[in-house]
């Protein structure tokens, strides 16, 4: 929130200014009260400006989290199918390999075999992980589609489980994937375009704050009510890490 506080200290300081009238009359443009208003609106459009970047990604990731979910729910869907098909094992173990890599799951032995019957009996045991590599989600049910595609023994009656929606479905995910992507660039710029309005250069809000307090300062006196005002608004500099 340093952010948000340093444009309220603004705020406050701003209204020190303006309620002094035209006593506060500095001979720098940029310290006049206009100006000083103006550099305000636009801090808060940039503070906005994240705000709804960020909520924009956020949604982008949870639409892309529904959709790879639906996924890989459809994606048992699809083996049972393929199962009950009479396609080839092969064919059948091709599939479960790729549909295992879709669902998170590995097979691998457990270490502690006296804690498993399963394991103790030389039986591979399922374990499952969470994929977070949605390009490679995707990819992996891409590959489970061209399998598909290749056997002849698919010919599914549900539409959802037929090529033409499954495609559909691909064409989806590429889609979310690509929607988080550019929400995050958004968002991203938006952060970067906040940190140089705010921090960097001379005519950023923190360096304009820090001249209005030395133009206070100058115009009313060390010892004024407005210097003694000013001084104990506080203002956040930009961090170096």
């Amino acid at each position: 929130m340093t952010h948000v506080n340093n444009v309220q200290s603004f705020e406050k300081l701003l209204g020190i200014c303006t309620g002094y009238g035209g006593t506060y009359n500095p001979g720098k443009q940029n310290l006049r009260v206009e100006n000083l208003s103006n550099l305000l609106m636009q801090a808060r459009e940039k503070l906005l400006q994240v705000s709804v970047t960020k909520s924009n990604h956020e949604q982008a990731q949870n639409d892309r989290e529904i959709a790879f979910e639906e996924m890989r729910q459809l994606t048992s869907r699809i083996l049972a199918e393929l199962k009950s098909s009479g396609a080839l094992p092969q064919t059948v173990a091709d599939a479960t390999v790729v549909a295992r890599k879709i669902r998170g799951y590995v097979k691998r032995q457990k270490p502690d075999v006296a804690k498993d019957e399963k394991a103790a009996v030389g039986e591979a045991v399922t374990h499952k992980r969470f994929n977070a590599d949605f390009g490679n989600s995707t990819a992996y049910f891409e590959k489970l589609l061209q399998t598909l595609g290749n056997e002849p023994m698919y010919q599914p009656a549900k539409p959802e489980l037929q090529m033409d929606t499954l495609q559909a479905t691909l064409a989806n995910l590429r889609s979310v994937n690509a929607a988080v992507v550019t929400a995050y660039a958004a968002w991203s710029n938006a952060r970067r375009e906040r940190t140089s309005f705010l921090y960097l250069g001379p005519e950023s809000l923190h360096a304009t704050a820090m001249a209005v307090k030395q133009q206070v300062k100058a115009t009313f006196g060390h010892t004024s009510e407005a210097t003694a005002l000013v001084r104990k608004i506080r203002f956040t500099k930009l961090s170096k890490r």
